[in-house]
């Protein structure tokens, strides 16, 4: 194994001007470097996925060289964050991020100091160990915020206080606080969770003299999670294990092939009965907190971009309800089809100014398109799919990059109100059934997993379109491998091609005590399955 080549470096930082002059020099691709990895593998690990098919993925076998830690992935805080039961307090994170490549702003912004600066951070109103953050600050505070608990929000208070690197910590430049209760609406939150705090000089006039920018989430407990803790999926294991996406599949247009009608409970049963391991669907809540079964942000259905927590449960099965025809309820008639197409053109025509359908060109579960059925609640398929049925539940909130996909706004339920809601659904109504959560959210990643420890939290991370997120924990394999042992989550689901086109990244992973699932179309391909069942 030789030293890392200009080859290596140039995958590891994604940079295709230094990929192409060193493969135009000759530089091997399929060559080792002194920690064993292949350039398709760095730039895998580090996600630039669209750099994979100019750089060859190599074919190795299961006896070669195991991959040695990549600088950076042995350090302490990869020890994983311990919290050994559900929280009976609140708990405060401050990060300072960015944890938003849109926002460029420094932790703390002055004027007229030239000094390399230290920001203190403590509460008054809780506990938790004083922080120090030397500035600038580095990538890596994103994973070492400051954590703190309170008994009782409304009288926690945030300190801030500057001073110069190398003075006294008695020599404060300037300071500021924050009332950690006036910073977030009761039910609503700004999923951006951004905030802004002034500076006052403690000198001269104790005039303004700057701002220290933050991303802050309050964690409260939910009183049902009493149970020992566990990090283990109960009676989950995904070891070769092949799950149902929304039921039956994800609805895709083109298809010549009959498809069932995704998040279904007509889905989830057929999905079984063909023999999915598990059931993998989408929560969301709506305006008058009933969990309901819906992937997409926006509910086409109704003609607008009505997200779903906007819209009330009786608003939500009347945009289903749309799609049945007076036929169709009267079961006497045997094929209402040719009665229907009147409507449900009416029904696509109202669609058709719709972000999601524009964007698209179709609905999921739509009658004429698909095999239709009636959306349905969470507690009614926790009901009616047969209990032996494993789920895989995604929790489905967005980020701030999706709110701006989406043209949303970023204010949305707050999260502990959609997690505790539904986790009252599952508490009153799961039983014995085998469940794992998993969401692209950090922010419900880290509140589920301290709100309980009957299910498992599994971190989702779309790394293959990583250069299209603005959140550094979901940008690639590597930052979710990060996220996933800093708060101490079993594992990760990602999507599928760069553990198939470089399978020795599965063992690797694997190697942080993480499990590993994947998910996309590539799984769907017997070649890639045998890739898949090598590992």
């Amino acid at each position: 194994m030789a030293a890392q080549s200009g080859l290596h470096a140039a995958a590891k930082d994604g940079r295709q001007d230094r990929i192409t002059a060193a493969l135009s020099n000759g530089e091997d691709p399929s060559s080792l470097d002194h920690a064993a990895w292949t350039a398709a593998e760095y730039a895998a690990y580090y996600g630039h996925v669209g750099r994979l098919d100019e750089l060859q993925p190599p074919n190795l076998q299961d006896n070669a060289a195991e991959l040695a830690f990549c600088e950076g992935d042995d350090v302490n805080w990869l020890s994983g964050y311990e919290n050994k039961s559900p929280i009976d307090s609140n708990v405060i994170i401050v990060n300072f991020g960015p944890l938003d490549s849109v926002n460029d702003e420094r932790v703390v912004e002055v004027s007229s100091l030239d000094d390399p600066l230290t920001l203190e951070v403590d509460i008054k109103g809780g506990s938790g160990d004083k922080y120090t953050l030397h500035l600038p600050a580095t990538r890596a505070t994103i994973y070492q915020p400051c954590i703190f608990r309170t008994s009782d929000v409304s009288e926690a208070k945030l300190l801030f206080r500057l001073h110069r690197q190398g003075g006294s910590a008695d020599n404060i430049i300037s300071s500021g606080i924050a009332l950690v209760e006036s910073l977030n609406q009761p039910d609503l939150e700004d999923v951006r969770r951004y905030h802004r705090v002034p500076l006052q000089a403690t000198h001269g006039d104790l005039s303004f003299a700057g701002h220290v920018n933050f991303y802050l989430q309050v964690i409260k407990p939910y009183a049902g999670a009493t149970e020992a803790p566990t990090n283990k999926p109960a009676g989950m294991d995904f070891r070769n294990r092949i799950g149902g996406h929304r039921g039956l599949g994800q609805n895709k247009q083109g298809w010549k092939f009959l498809q069932m009608g995704e998040n279904t409970i007509e889905s989830f049963k057929m999905a079984h009965q063909l023999g999915a391991g598990f059931v993998e669907f989408d929560v969301q809540v709506t305006k008058d907190l009933i969990p309901v079964i819906y992937h997409d942000f926006l509910l086409s259905e109704t003609g607008t971009d009505a997200p779903i927590h906007t819209v009330s449960y009786e608003q939500f099965m009347a945009a289903s309800k749309l799609q049945f025809s007076p036929a169709r309820r009267d079961r006497r008639v045997a094929d209402d089809s040719t009665l229907a197409q009147p409507q449900m053109a009416d029904f696509s025509a109202r669609m058709g100014h719709t972000l999601e359908y524009k964007a698209k060109g179709f609905k999921p579960n739509t009658r004429g398109v698909f095999i239709q059925d009636s959306f349905t609640t969470f507690k009614e398929t926790l009901s009616q799919v047969p209990s032996d049925v494993p789920f895989d539940i995604e929790m489905k909130y967005p980020m701030p990059f999706e709110c701006r996909d989406h043209n949303m706004s970023t204010t949305w339920l707050e999260l502990n109100v959609f997690i505790d809601t539904v986790l009252s659904t599952i508490f009153a109504h799961a039983g014995k059934r085998r469940i794992m959560f998993s969401s692209f959210s950090p922010e419900l990643c880290i509140a589920l997993s301290h709100k309980q420890n009957h299910y498992p939290v599994f971190f989702l991370s779309d790394v293959k379109a990583a250069p299209g997120v603005d959140d550094p924990r979901a940008s690639s394999l590597r930052d979710a491998v990060h996220f996933a042992r800093r708060w101490a989550l079993p594992g990760i689901v990602v999507e599928s091609s760069p553990l198939i086109d470089c399978p020795r990244l599965v063992k690797y992973v694997h190697g942080f005590g993480l499990q590993c699932a994947t998910y996309g179309g590539r799984n769907n391909e017997p070649q890639c399955t045998q890739v898949r069942d090598r590992t």
